[in-house]
């Protein structure tokens, strides 16, 4: 029953008892006015109204009813000229203020609504229309614990209206009262069971709840009574994608759009659409469901802002990062305050390798909300991107402070602390990363790799091992595993091992190079060169392999040729394109650079990037010296070289190859 037939009802006896058409009095053109209201002739009613005061002026309740009918054809002024005057004919009308109260309200006139139901149930404290109204006002205005007093109050007037149970839940789930709430919404269901609109209410209510197979259930139960109604397939969709079933979400959030494609919230459901088609890595589909959800909505300027945000992110993962950059900017000028706007932008800048912007927008993100862990995990990736692994390790510290189980920031820090050589800190990062999300065989391969480095060959082989058993797919623990089969003296373990790394990824030129150097550590010139050969057809820029071409063919007597072939590469761009330090090491071997040139040019003002070099340098050197007859030279530098300690670099293993080979040439 809707609020315009309450109070016809107070005719509806007395007027059924006339014969209708045959009118003689104010009250017979009142009686069929009432009898078009019910069959739907709003306009009629009017009529019959106009007649009815024409007869009877000074009747309150013909200007009351004739303002309901008018309100309800929209004619907003005509209706509030109406209750004007049948509160002027009778002050004590509690019927016209409660309806004058409710146009006020749909003017935008809170404060003068409030105060005609005031007075409503100040005339008539026993006339619960008003605190009907009175209670949904109040809950549009976000006083639930008012709107809960009124609805009670109505109860307690009328014990079995059903719309105040609704109402009075309406208000419970908005406080989070849920228990509350399903207890009313169960109650109004008693009196009126076929309620698709409390069906909507209780899976809305479960919906908050997180038992989202009883709100579906409930939502489905609003479908069937009124299949009609888009709104039912949309909240069904939601409590869907809440269980990750994105098929059937998806398949709800069409029906809602065919079912209402002018529906004034479309645009809402296809940005639904177009999170449920990310969620699925359909990105296509989801950008094409954006653009319409974007396109819909020219006014909810929040609301559109969110809708980019989740184009940008389609549209980083189509890899069209310049235009994702482009919507990030237009969300933020829209929705300037919103923090997770800046954190996805700063992903994409990332993916621009634009390390400052990226850090400037994380700062941003945290300013606008210090507790954003996203925040501080991105600006950690963004200055690695910088190698500023100190930086980095310093705001996943503050990740982990924020977000104590998120395994991916354990997983994260142990690899900067591993760029700093902090071999036990990394330890003890991928055992509490394992600890949290066993199943994630990168931190296994990464854990062995550490092991490998404090030289404990037996757990860094165990945890190769149970990497490859969670099916590592990069062909990384096989590398590795054969890097410590290499180390511990068995160097056909470790070809097969390189070579299964290479069967799982054949175009991964690193592998390539680890092979050919187990094969040089060997002197197998031949499989060396075949390998470091296939290194440099698929990455033609790439120096190290060049470097180890030059040794091998000088030895085996191509010495000029080797020469002329590296110092084309050099004046191709194909050393050093975009290291210095490479080109240095290049030109020493072609012998366009002196040793003592080379050895100065290893200075820098990391210690361990100058580490690094100096290590690679005795090694060239050493090898240089050794293939002109100088033993004893090539002995000092290569000892030189292990003297670094950096047994990290693959110059290393081969430094102490050839010493090995000098001692005991026969082998």
């Amino acid at each position: 029953m809707t609020k315009h037939f309450l109070l016809y009802l107070v005719f509806a006896i007395t007027l059924a008892t006339t014969r209708p058409g045959l009118c003689d009095s104010a009250d017979d053109y009142a009686r069929d006015a009432h009898l078009k209201t019910k069959a739907g002739d709003w306009k009629g009613s009017i009529g019959d109204y106009d007649k009815a005061i024409e007869l009877k002026p000074n009747s309150a309740q013909f200007y009351n009813l004739r303002g309901l009918s008018k309100q309800t054809v929209n004619d907003y002024p005509g209706a509030m000229a109406d209750f004007n005057k049948a509160i002027e004919l009778k002050p004590n009308y509690a019927d016209a203020f409660a309806n004058r109260a409710s146009l006020k309200d749909r003017n935008g006139d809170y404060p003068g609504a409030m105060n005609d139901l005031d007075e409503a149930i100040k005339i008539d404290p026993t006339f619960y229309y008003s605190y009907i109204v009175r209670g949904r006002l109040k809950s549009d205005k976000k006083d639930y614990d008012g709107a809960i007093a009124d609805e009670t109050k109505v109860l307690e007037i009328r014990t079995n209206y059903y719309g105040a149970y609704s109402a009075r839940g309406y208000a419970k789930m908005k406080k989070n009262d849920l228990i509350g709430a399903i207890s009313d919404f169960n109650q109004s269901l008693e009196y009126q069971p076929n309620s698709p609109n409390v069906y909507n209410l209780l899976g809305l209510t479960k919906t908050k709840m997180r038992d989202f197979d009883g709100a579906i259930a409930d939502f489905t139960e609003a479908i069937q009574l009124k299949p009609e109604s888009e709104l039912g397939y949309v909240d069904r969709g939601i409590a869907e994608a809440a269980k990750d079933d994105w098929d059937s979400a998806i398949t709800d959030y069409n029906q809602a759009i065919e079912l209402n494609p002018t529906s004034p919230f479309v645009s809402g459901t296809y940005e639904l659409l177009g999170r449920a088609k990310l969620a699925k890595q359909d990105f296509q589909g989801a950008l094409e469901a954006l653009n319409k959800s974007i396109e819909l909505n020219s006014t909810n300027l929040i609301a559109r802002a969110e809708a980019l945000y989740y184009r940008a992110n389609a549209r980083i993962a189509l890899h069209d990062t310049n235009n994702a950059m482009e919507d990030f900017n237009l969300a933020i000028s829209l929705d300037p305050t919103n923090p997770a706007l800046y954190v996805n932008r700063g992903v994409a800048k990332k993916k621009q390798r634009d390390w400052n912007g990226a850090i400037e927008d994380e700062n941003k993100a945290i300013a606008l909300n210090p507790k954003d862990h996203f925040a501080y995990y991105n600006r950690a990736d963004a200055k690695y991107g910088k190698r500023d692994w100190d930086g980095a390790i310093k705001d996943l510290d503050k990740t982990l402070e924020l977000s104590p189980t998120n395994f991916t920031a354990y997983g994260s820090r142990a690899i900067a602390k591993q760029y700093k050589r902090d071999w036990d800190g990394a330890l003890s990062d991928y055992n509490k990363a394992i600890e949290l999300y066993p199943k994630q065989a990168t931190y296994f391969v990464n854990r062995g790799l550490v092991k490998y480095r404090l030289k404990d060959l037996e757990g860094a082989l165990e945890d190769e091992n149970e990497a490859i058993q969670l099916g590592a797919s990069n062909g990384s623990p096989y590398r590795i595993r054969g890097s410590i089969k290499k180390a511990a003296g068995n160097p056909i373990g470790a070809i097969n091992d390189y070579n299964k790394a290479i069967e799982v990824n054949p175009t991964n030129s690193f592998l390539w190079h680890y092979l050919g150097c187990v094969y040089y550590d060997q002197h197998d010139f031949t499989n060396a060169l075949s390998a470091f050969k296939k290194e440099i057809e698929l990455k033609p820029d790439s120096s190290y392999p060049r470097f180890r071409v030059w040794l091998i063919r000088t030895r085996t007597g191509e010495g000029d040729a080797a020469t002329i072939e590296l110092k084309t590469a050099l004046a191709d761009g194909l050393v050093g394109k975009t290291n210095v330090w490479e080109k240095k090491v290049g030109n020493f071997l072609a012998g366009q650079l002196s040793e003592d040139d080379l050895l100065a040019a290893t200075k820098d003002a990391d210690a361990k990037i100058e580490s690094e070099r100096l290590g690679e340098a005795y090694f060239y050197a050493g090898s240089k010296h050794l293939l002109a007859g100088e033993k004893s030279t090539a002995i000092e530098e290569f000892q030189k070289c292990l003297a670094t300690k950096r047994d990290d670099i693959l110059e290393y293993p081969s430094a102490e190859a050839e010493l090995k080979f000098i001692k005991e040439p026969s082998q």
